[in-house]
């Protein structure tokens, strides 16, 4: 009888050192992300991959890999999942509190945290719901959903990974309702020790954090204009600052380089350095500038974001920032000497590459955006980000024509790149841009000479218009005429436009080496999706929704009417 000959997978045939690295790039992050689309920052990809556990049940040889490699073991996370309940007698279960009835089931999290050794740990607390239930508690005593991710499995949840803090390279927390990330925030501000927070130099606490991420993963309760719950408004704490006043939350995590806050508000006035501090003694205060390279502000209801003094003041701090994302977020001011003071402040951001605003009032956007003195930036995103069902179109005019080097577009006779304050980009987003004349984006496409890539998310058709070749006694002359990436997000017939556009071009020697065309809107119902995002805004604002309709036009564009005639919920 013939023996039967065993083939060895070509895999298995690597040396350990290289089976141990393509184990490691498994579980890192995937970039899939398009150049046009959404920029953001943040991935759960490398936290939910079950890559390690797996690797070590396939084989004896992976298993002896897997488990000499600390790398493949760094990526910590904390959900739901995670989260156990007590086998109680069901007569006793409405009697006994919730948070007592739980428990944080540590057995796979001691195991990453053993088989990591030394390494730098990602950590991530995943507490959004799987129901995407964002309804908040109404009051301190009300209960949460049986099912949901409770302030005590928060507490109980950071109380056992602060043991591993001196490890931590990043932190990401996740929550729908902001019952969680409150106990987080209030849970991080007090853990230290109080001798530390005695001493005269504030210690640092994470010395190797270099990446911060907390969000309130629910747009919609940044449109309220006072933040919900209210009673989890104030106060404004600092993760990792404590109650040591003379600490930043940059002097207390020197290594931090990305920082995001989505839809929650922190001590503004403690995040980068004390002018005050600056100001008496210089050399002593260049520790606290930051490192910081990427900042997030987003989705900050009006009474919770950073006056215009703590916005100077952090982004000064920050001298090495190559990207900066202000989405529904940004300075707030009241006073005529805040408005005298914007006036004649300026930030210096040499090193700003990357750029997204996303406005809800262009005008008051413009007014800081001015202070930005950053003419390296090679990537510009602007979009409008108006609420869903707020149907008065705002016309970002202005902002347009300032970005194009004018606020006056009939004094332009010849383009100039002198007068840009952004004169290097090199790629440009407009999302749900609306106009009504093509002058100023033709007058800052004419401008933008060393663009190559240029992104339009939802246009009106002026915005289109101003693609078109200008007629002149030489020939048509194109804008853009580096131009080789362009993507177009629109109905059919802004398409078709579009389309003309791009033949004509390559006709005239300008041909794109990438066009990308999306139809969008094609059979959808406006009705339908108006009224889904009017119950989600309700159940995410409460009672500040008459605050909030009577600054909007909240009936559909072809169903004007009433609020009782819309449907609006009593």
């Amino acid at each position: 009888m013939s023996r039967m000959k065993y083939s060895i997978a070509a895999i298995d045939r690597l040396p350990v050192e290289l089976l141990s690295y393509v184990l490691v790039l498994g579980t890192q992050r995937q970039q899939t992300r398009r150049w046009y689309e959404l920029d953001e920052d943040w991935d759960t990809h490398p936290y939910v991959n079950d890559l390690p556990t797996t690797a070590a049940c396939v084989s004896s040889r992976w298993r002896q890999v897997a488990l000499s490699t600390p790398d493949l073991w760094t990526s910590v996370c904390i959900s739901l999942g995670d989260i156990r309940r007590h086998v109680i007698d069901s007569s006793w279960r409405d009697e006994l509190p919730s948070e007592r009835s739980r428990f944080l089931d540590t057995r796979r999290l001691d195991l990453y945290i053993i088989r990591s050794q030394l390494c730098p740990l990602d950590v991530l607390v995943d507490a959004r719901d799987p129901q995407w239930d964002f309804m908040d508690p109404e009051g301190p005593q009300h209960q949460m959903h049986w099912n949901s991710f409770l302030p005590a499995d928060m507490r109980g949840a950071l109380t056992y990974l602060l043991q591993s803090m001196s490890r931590w390279r990043s932190l990401m927390i996740l929550t729908d309702t902001f019952a969680p990330m409150y106990a987080a925030l209030q849970y991080l501000s007090d853990s230290q020790d109080a001798d530390q927070l005695s001493s005269e130099r504030p210690p640092a606490v994470a010395p190797i954090l270099e990446s911060l991420t907390l969000m309130r993963c629910n747009e919609y309760a940044a449109y309220s204009p006072i933040f919900n719950p209210e009673d989890m408004r104030n106060p404004f704490y600092l993760p990792f600052g404590g109650r040591h006043e003379r600490g930043s939350l940059f002097s207390h995590l020197p290594k931090l380089n990305r920082l995001i806050l989505s839809g929650v508000h922190i001590d503004w006035s403690r995040v980068g350095p004390s002018p005050n501090g600056l100001a008496e003694n210089p050399a002593a205060s260049l520790c606290t500038y930051s490192s910081l390279e990427t900042l997030e502000l987003s989705y900050h209801c009006a009474d919770v974001r950073p006056t215009l003094r703590q916005f100077v003041q952090l982004l000064r701090g920050c001298p090495g920032l190559s990207k900066l994302v202000l989405r529904v977020s940004g300075p707030t001011w009241e006073t005529d000497g805040d408005a005298a003071f914007l006036e004649s402040v300026a930030i210096p951001l040499d090193c700003l590459q990357t750029l997204c605003i996303a406005y809800v009032d262009p005008d008051v956007s413009l007014q800081w955006l001015k202070m930005l003195n950053a003419r390296n930036l090679k990537e510009l995103e602007i979009e409008d980000a108006s609420h869903s069902i707020d149907f008065n179109e705002d016309d970002g005019a202005d902002m347009i024509q300032w970005i194009g080097g004018s606020l006056d577009v009939s004094r332009v006779i010849v383009p100039s790149v002198d007068l840009l304050p952004f004169p290097k980009l090199e790629t440009l987003k407009l999302r749900r841009i609306h106009i009504e004349n093509s002058q100023p984006i033709a007058n800052l496409l004419s401008k933008l000479t060393l663009l190559r890539g240029l992104s339009l998310d939802s246009p009106s058709l002026p915005v289109i218009d101003a693609l078109r070749p200008a007629l002149s006694l030489s020939g048509p002359s194109h804008v853009c005429p580096h131009l080789v990436r362009l993507h177009v997000r629109a109905t059919q017939d802004v398409l078709d436009i579009v389309k003309e556009i791009i033949v004509r071009r390559a006709g005239d020697g300008l041909e794109l080496r990438e066009a990308s065309l999306e139809l969008f809107g094609q059979g959808r119902d406006v009705r339908q999706e108006w009224e889904a995002d009017v119950m989600a805004l309700v159940l995410s604002v409460g009672g500040d929704m008459d605050a909030f309709i009577n600054s909007v036009d909240v009936a559909p564009p072809d169903e004007q009417g009433t609020d009782e005639e819309a449907g609006w919920p009593s």
